[in-house]
């Protein structure tokens, strides 16, 4: 090593934004789910298109601003942490 490694800040995360962000995506998958239980596929196609670009543009968005630790990326995540055999994402 040329000189010794420096130790990185802990990054500031707004847990509050992280929760709601997160909730709105599941509420999503939610929706899409109930409706593929339903029968109604052609509205879980829109259903899920629609989740998918506002996920995108929302990690996006959060990634340009804040980088990696920013509310929005962490949100993408939190779905998929949670998730359960019988509620997969």
């Amino acid at each position: 090593w040329n000189g010794e490694p420096e130790k990185k800040a802990q990054p500031e995360i707004d847990y509050a934004t992280v929760e709601k962000k997160a909730g709105d995506i599941e509420k999503g998958i939610d929706q899409s789910s109930k409706m593929y239980a339903e029968g109604n596929y052609d509205d879980v196609l829109e259903c899920s298109e629609a989740l998918k670009q506002k996920i995108r543009k929302m990690r996006r968005s959060g990634l340009y601003t804040a980088g990696e630790f920013s509310a929005e990326n962490i949100a993408f995540k939190v779905p998929k942490e949670r998730a359960t055999p019988n509620n997969t994402v």
